[in-house]
């Protein structure tokens, strides 16, 4: 909780957890487009077979 006035070599921690922050959004938004994608080809199908 001490990012601002904590010891030289709290940016180079700091730019890793944004990279890792942005990994973690990207695998996120990877997995709900493929999910909502997924959900789309169902429901056409269903709507197909009717």
């Amino acid at each position: 909780t001490d990012s601002t006035t904590g010891k030289p070599g709290t940016d180079s921690a700091g730019s890793n957890v944004g990279a890792i922050v942005v990994g973690v959004l990207v695998v996120l938004v990877i997995t709900v487009v493929l999910i909502y994608f997924f959900v789309i080809q169902k429901k056409k199908q269903i709507e197909s077979s009717e």
